[in-house]
């Protein structure tokens, strides 16, 4: 009996203690839950709000549009166009893109020699290509190769003749042509030296530059963008603004042609580019 009684009073010593002990939420859940749910907002709102502030750039740290110099929206508003024009275009074939990275250009393999500059080479070049060792101009493979070919008739221009038909004026011709060949041939170095450093240059580039930016024109969704050459010999791409590097290869049997444009496209922009023998960055072949 006095045990029951002592439960009795220690009962209700903890009912007149529970809203001090163990405070509101006991005596009202629904003041409770509501309160959870206000800290648990609180809590993903400050949460979100991080995750925002550590997505900003940081100071210093380039951009992705930046980097490339794209609009935001991609719009293909601006526009390139090429045309080509070259000696040799018999049996060609084209094959042009427009990259949003620069490219690695083809591997050259057997760079070419200079021409010869002292009379008694040139002697030797002018007796053969006038007499023992001529051959048509359409032939994919010269004696001396088509910058020799363009050298001579240049010189011819200049000289004012022609080639000698017979091996008895031979002598005097080659003795006659050599005042007029060696300038010719001297410029053809030169556009054969500024070729090797635009190449050169092409390739440094390219390994300084390309991973980092192809990397960033994957993330932004930008493609090579194909060009297709009409039987003018002439084509357009439409392009979003930003930069680009235009490339590509004109083939010809025993001989290919490519150059390597990089480009600077504003909103609404149009550029036009001429692709010639001498602004090809590299020349394979019987050049």
């Amino acid at each position: 009996m006095k045990l029951r009684k002592a439960a009795r009073n220690i009962l209700v010593i903890l009912i007149l203690l529970s809203p001090a002990v163990l405070g509101p939420i006991s005596l009202f859940p629904c003041e409770a839950k509501k309160a959870i749910a206000a800290a648990t907002s609180a809590a993903s709102a400050k949460q979100e709000a991080t995750l925002l502030e550590e997505a900003k750039p940081q100071e210093g740290q380039a951009n992705v549009q930046d980097l490339l110099n794209i609009g935001p929206e991609h719009v293909r508003n601006s526009t390139v166009t090429l045309s080509i024009s070259v000696s040799q275009n018999q049996k060609y074939v084209d094959t042009f893109y427009a990259y949003p990275y620069p490219v690695r250009p083809p591997v050259n393999q057997t760079p070419q020699m200079s021409l010869p500059t002292r009379p008694k080479a040139l002697r030797q070049y002018l007796l053969n290509s006038g007499y023992s060792m001529r051959l048509p101009r359409d032939r994919p493979y010269q004696t001396f190769g088509l910058r020799w070919n363009t050298a001579l008739d240049n010189a011819l221009k200049r000289h004012g003749g022609r080639m000698p038909m017979t091996i008895f004026g031979l002598y005097q011709w080659v003795d006659e042509m050599i005042p007029y060949v060696i300038p010719e041939v001297k410029r053809i170095n030169a556009i054969e030296q500024d070729r090797t450093r635009r190449y050169n240059k092409a390739t440094y580039e390219y390994q300084r530059d390309h991973t980092e930016v192809e990397s960033e024109a994957t993330r932004l969704g930008l493609t090579p963008q194909e060009i297709r050459i009409n039987r003018k010999r002439t084509g357009t791409a439409q392009l979003p603004e930003g930069t680009w590097w235009i490339a590509g290869t004109h083939k010809v049997p025993g001989l290919t042609y490519y150059w390597q444009i990089p480009v600077s496209l504003t909103a609404n922009d149009s550029q036009s580019f001429k692709l010639t023998e001498d602004n090809a960055i590299f020349i394979e072949g019987g050049w």
